[in-house]
């Protein structure tokens, strides 16, 4: 899950493309693993990176 936080974190990839680059075949399996994590979902978390960085 860090790893996909790092890459939500970089911006440059869309939620489906983390989830498939770390192994999760079902975007919804992923979502829910990463909010029990980080208590964010990951569109939030993409979303919020992209706002607070100005694109």
């Amino acid at each position: 899950m860090e790893s996909a936080e790092q890459l939500l974190r970089q911006g440059n990839t869309t939620v489906a493309q983390v989830a498939n680059k770390i192994s999760y075949c079902n975007l919804g399996h992923f979502a829910s693993a990463f909010r029990c994590r980080f208590a964010i979902a990951p569109s939030q978390y993409l979303m919020a990176k992209k706002v607070l960085s100005g694109s």
